[in-house]
């Protein structure tokens, strides 16, 4: 029974929620006509915004047609000196292939040929040291791929050649360099002149030895002749003994036989003295028998010193004329003396005269050989894509501005390049020594007051970079004549910045020598080798400085 109540009650509550829902539709859905003239009226006025964008405007046109490669397109490769033989193209494009710049489109004689941009072919070889339009292209080309070449100036050197050999190891192919026949080729001109130079230096040192040798043989027969002369006169003495000697009135045998005449009665003087005294011993009866014998005994000695002095002055006499009569025999050979160490020192003078025109001969000789080898040397390199350029140094000073453009000249005439660098203190010990005021010379002030980069302002810009690495040590090898491995060429070459043998060591070894050697750190941390680099560069405010004290300089001047 309760039961059937609970659904009379939902039921009727079912029905009373529909009519509910009903009455709320219907009540939805009727409007007034006040409502109705609301709804359809216009609405107000308003302002309406729009994005405004400024294109071209363009239409799609579709049309029919068909799409076809175009003519074939002739390529010419220019003929190169340096790849010898004849070309052939060893390889070629597929068909329908496309190309970009940097892509390898064909191969000849198995090098690779690649596609660049540009307004002009390449009409030649181009190889470190060459210059040019083209030049420039290639280097413009290889900044577009992404291949640093440096300063894009038209000059091929170090940076372009290390970009051209990025091209093509990107591109799997081995960069271009000589054979080995031309390398030993080269080898052996190089061989041959360094032999040739050696040579000319030896026949030039050979000249000098000659020249010397001809002043020596001068002096010599000079000093000779003068000697002979000198020889002669105390020989023969005056012209005055000469002319008695040949006279036969030689003052010598006067002298003789006066001093015999003089000896002779000295010495009858003598025994008549000795024959009186034994005259009065003997009369003397009072005298002893002693003094008998002692008198006579002086007598026969005073007779026996009369003998003597005759004697010798008789052999005086003799000898005196004996050499007066050698006097003309001693005048010839004194006269041939000086004429003979006349010709002797002119045959020596002429002997190495001889030898000098002989050794400037061999000069002349040697200096064509060599020149002829260098030459040939010159043009194998240059068949090998290789060169050598020679660069001159110019360090600007405060006080030579005026000696710039004559250098520059100067180099241009050489065929040399011209590179002027503000003139720095060097070496890296001294640099620091100076920084730190420990060392200082007069010769250090002289340079110090000369260089239009202000020291302690240059140290004091570089000071502010501290340094993780040294160029001086990444990019540069030194190697002194001994084959010994400094530790950089900014330092000293005292013993202690040898780090190795080149030839008896590792390189692994050396490099770590390098590392800890205690001078690059310190060097690095005061920013020392920037000093060098911006002296030469002119980077960081170094340029604007220095000119500035060189025109303070000029003004005052």
């Amino acid at each position: 029974m309760v039961t059937k109540r609970v659904n009379v009650l939902w039921a009727i509550l079912g029905v009373v929620g529909g009519m509910a829902v009903g009455a709320w539709y219907m009540g939805s859905r009727i409007q007034s006509p006040a409502e109705m003239a609301a709804r359809t009226a216009a609405p107000e006025p308003s302002a309406i915004l729009v994005p405004v964008e400024s294109r071209a405007l363009s239409s799609d046109i579709v049309t029919r047609g068909t799409v076809r490669f175009g003519l074939p397109q002739p390529i010419s490769i220019a003929p190169s000196t340096v790849k010898g033989g004849v070309g052939l193209i060893s390889s070629l494009p597929r068909p329908n292939s496309n190309f970009g710049e940097g892509e390898v489109i064909l191969s000849a004689s198995g090098r690779p040929v690649f596609v660049l941009s540009g307004a002009a072919p390449a009409f030649r070889d181009m190889a470190p040291g060459a210059s040019g339009a083209d030049v420039r292209q290639l280097e413009e080309a290889l900044a577009r791929l992404g291949f640093n070449p440096g300063t894009v100036d038209g000059n091929y050197d170090q940076k372009t050649s290390a970009a051209v050999e990025r091209l093509y190891q990107k591109a799997g192919w081995d960069a271009f360099g000589p054979t080995r026949e031309q390398r030993a080729a080269v080898a052996a001109l190089e061989r041959e002149w360094s032999d040739a130079s050696r040579a000319q230096l030896a026949a030039e040192a050979t000249r000098e030895t000659a020249v010397r040798a001809v002043a020596a043989a001068r002096a010599i027969a000079e000093q000779n002749t003068r000697q002979a002369a000198l020889d002669s006169a105390v020989r023969v003495g005056d012209s005055r003994q000469l002319a008695d000697a040949r006279a036969g009135k030689s003052l010598a045998l006067e002298t003789e036989r006066a001093r015999a005449s003089h000896s002779a009665t000295a010495a009858s003087a003598d025994v008549a003295t000795q024959i009186a005294d034994r005259a009065l011993i003997v009369l003397d009866p009072r005298q002893t028998e002693t003094a008998r014998a002692a008198a006579e005994a002086k007598l026969k000695v005073a007779r026996a010193a009369q003998r003597k002095a005759k004697l010798e002055a008789d052999l005086a006499i003799k000898t005196a004329e004996r050499e007066a009569g050698l006097a003309e025999g001693r005048i010839q050979v004194a006269e041939a003396a000086v004429k003979a160490a006349r010709l002797e020192g002119e045959r020596s003078m002429r002997a190495a005269q001889e030898q000098q025109t002989l050794a400037e001969f061999d000069v002349q000789v040697a200096s064509e050989r060599a020149g002829r080898l260098e030459r040939e040397l010159v043009a194998a390199r240059a068949k090998l894509g290789a060169a050598t350029s020679l660069k001159l140094v110019f360090h600007r000073y405060a006080d030579n501005a005026k000696d710039e453009a004559l250098m520059r000249e100067y180099a241009a005439s050489l065929g040399f390049l011209f590179n002027p660098v503000w003139a720095y203190v060097t070496s890296v010990e001294r640099v620091m020594a100076i920084r730190s005021g420990r060392e200082i010379y007069a010769d250090d002030n002289a340079l110090l007051d000369r260089l239009a980069m202000p020291f302690g302002e240059a140290l004091d810009i570089v000071g502010q970079e501290p340094m993780s690495t040294c160029y001086h040590k990444t990019d540069r090898l030194v190697i002194d004549p001994k084959g010994q491995v400094m530790l950089c060429c900014a330092s000293s070459g005292h013993p202690s910045n040898v780090v190795g043998d080149f030839l008896g060591e590792p390189f692994t070894e050396i490099e770590e020598r390098m590392e800890r050697h205690s001078l690059c750190g310190a060097c690095m941390q005061q920013g020392v080798p920037n000093y060098f680099l911006f002296s030469e560069t002119g980077e960081r405010g170094f340029d604007e400085a220095a000119q500035k004290r060189r025109h303070h300089h000029e003004s005052v001047c």
